[in-house]
């Protein structure tokens, strides 16, 4: 399966937390900063309940010179703009009234990084299969997207239960919902208790994958994707 890779963004939820207070401007800062390159990596995901898009940025210049610039013309065009540093990135955000957007850079024989534009409108509700949540299961964060006709959805949660239940939870599950090919896979330690496992399935054009690891108690990442 398909998912956009969102974790090298380095947390774009807990980015949304340096919003102030809403300014003035009433634009979109979302053009690609000049002298730098870009790729997209998503240009529909739901995250926090906004609409992001998310490119890959380099430069020849270094992170510094370029963060400084883009805070000064943010800030002279009327955004309210923000400085942080963020699990070894150094990020720059600017708020308007229709979006956020962030650019986060580190230097990688030059600057290295990612523009995120969070668009404020409101996301088009996708409609999925619904997993159950082991007992005591605690959602850490839960990403939809919409690439090119595959909708889908990541969840990751953290539970006090072993890897060896969960397996068996997500498998008697998927059977008794009615899913086809469902497989389990696992890898011992070397005290001979299940370390990691990942349980899988699929109806009809719907797909899903369970990866459960050992993390204190167990980490729980459930993919699932649905063909349009």
């Amino acid at each position: 399966m398909r998912f956009p890779r969102l974790t090298s963004c380095c947390g774009l939820a807990a980015l949304c937390a340096l919003l102030g207070a809403p300014s003035a401007a009433s634009a979109c800062p979302e053009k690609v900063p000049a002298a730098m390159r870009a790729v997209s990596v998503a240009e529909s995901v739901a995250v926090s309940g906004m609409d992001v898009a998310i490119l890959q940025v380099s430069s020849r210049e270094n992170s510094a010179t370029l963060l400084a610039r883009m805070e000064k013309e943010w800030r002279e065009a009327g955004f309210d703009v923000k400085r942080n540093a963020a699990q070894g990135w150094q990020v720059v955000s600017a708020l308007s009234e229709k979006c956020l957007t962030t650019l986060q850079l580190n230097d990688q024989g030059g600057a290295f990084g990612y523009l995120a534009v969070n668009h404020f409108a409101k996301v088009k509700a996708t409609r999925l299969p619904q997993l159950e949540l082991p007992g005591g299961a605690k959602v850490l964060s839960h990403v939809l997207s919409d690439d090119d006709g595959r909708r889908g959805s990541t969840t990751v949660l953290a539970t006090g239960q072993s890897v060896a239940q969960l397996a068996s939870f997500y498998k008697q599950r998927l059977e008794q919902d009615r899913w086809s090919g469902v497989r389990a896979m696992s890898g011992m330690g070397a005290d001979h208790t299940l370390k990691h496992a990942t349980v899988s399935a699929q109806r009809g054009r719907e797909r899903v994958e369970v990866v459960i690891v050992h993390d204190n108690g167990a980490k729980i990442i459930v993919n699932v994707a649905t063909e349009l």
